[in-house]
């Protein structure tokens, strides 16, 4: 029998999925079918695109051309060339496990459909690996993130400088971009030169969570950092700008998933668990905060004044605050400083509720 192609093999692996898929039941909108061993289309579509990569790499690595001559070897060393990319940055936690369950669907599906006992992995063994090296899914609130000082921000961007990830560099500039302006990781990832006033020492953040517009005063020294960050890009292009090895840019969302498991990986070896790239915002505020306590009450108002007279947005909550303070404290309350001073660390957070720093101040309001 003639040796087959490449593109003869991809055709087999591609059938392979195709006839699993026709087995998986559609999702209704009014009649949800129970979830059994079966998956989503998107998620079979998913692993389809794994298993054709990986019928690329046997080719190209072993000349293999038929999945009954894959060895579990053959599946070891692609899955390993998965995870060292997860090591080094370019890959989530969560993509490297899912290339293990998308073999596994290739092999489980290959030996039902050839009826052959095609061995392209151990996924228990596989799986074990993934752990030992952290490869592994956080907890459903592990987004919200612990709350660090400045100093073990200032640690956490210096450490990120240092990993073997090739966008080192540009994962150390966002977390300090985080820790001087409170930007969240997508907003920071999203930001694009001509959102930075130089002129006036300030970032502007268009359309952030909730659709509002923030803008955040800037410590000059940082501003001239970040004109030298930015040296020679023209409006339009991303300030932090995360490649993938062939140097095209990778999505935001991919960027955040890589960028968030490598900080959780890194703060965990120095015992900062269940610190994120959310911490560095906290870390700002926890600044931010204490620059204003330490601010004398009028220039507090005349601050108040200036960010309520650059947005009508902020001018509009402010209103509904005061006019609710009124309705329990009677009219003609003033708040205190430390009241006024959480109010400007909320409106510089993208908030503009009292009761929301809780989440971001150490127990005492301070760092």
């Amino acid at each position: 029998m003639a040796k087959k192609t490449l593109e003869q093999f991809r055709a087999d692996i591609a059938l392979v999925f195709k006839r699993g898929k026709e087995k998986v039941p559609k999702k209704s909108a009014t009649d949800q079918f129970r979830r059994t061993h079966t998956h989503s289309h998107e998620t079979t579509k998913n692993y389809a695109r794994i298993a054709d990569a990986f019928g690329r790499f046997v080719y190209e690595r072993h000349g293999v051309t038929d999945l009954q001559f894959v060895a579990s070897a053959h599946g070891r060393e692609f899955i390993e060339q998965c995870f060292s990319k997860f090591q080094v940055g370019e890959l989530a936690a969560g993509s490297a496990k899912t290339y293990v369950h998308a073999l596994t669907k290739l092999q489980n599906m290959a030996r039902e459909q050839l009826r052959s006992r095609i061995r392209i992995l151990n996924k228990d063994e596989l799986l074990a690996r993934a752990k030992e090296i952290d490869a592994v899914r956080r907890l459903e609130n592990a987004h919200k993130g612990r709350i660090i000082t400045q100093t073990e921000a200032e640690r956490m961007v210096q450490i990120l400088a240092e990993t073997r990830s090739p966008n080192a560099t540009v994962f150390s500039e966002l977390a300090r971009f985080g820790m001087e302006t409170g930007s969240r990781i997508t907003a920071g990832l999203m930001m694009q030169v001509q959102d930075i006033d130089f002129d006036r020492n300030r970032v502007i953040f268009w359309g952030d969570k909730g659709g509002k517009d923030r803008i955040v005063q800037v410590d000059p020294a940082y501003m001239r950092h970040l004109a030298t960050l930015v040296e020679g890009r023209t409006p339009g292009r991303p300030i932090f700008e995360v490649r993938r090895q062939d140097g095209s840019l990778q999505s935001v969302e991919t960027a955040r998933k890589t960028a968030e498991n490598l900080y959780r990986a890194h703060a965990e070896k120095i015992g900062l668990y269940g610190a994120n790239f959310h911490s560095q915002r906290k870390a700002f505020s926890g600044v931010r905060y204490n620059q204003y306590k330490e601010t004398n009450y009028k220039a507090l108002e005349r601050e108040l004044a200036r960010k309520t007279g650059e947005s009508a947005q902020l001018a509009r909550k402010m209103a509904q605050l005061e006019k609710q303070s009124g309705s329990r404290h009677g009219v003609g309350r003033h708040y205190s400083h430390d009241q006024l001073a959480r109010i400007l660390v909320s409106m510089d957070l993208g908030h503009e509720r009292l009761d929301v720093l809780r989440f971001y101040l150490a127990s005492g309001g301070t760092e």
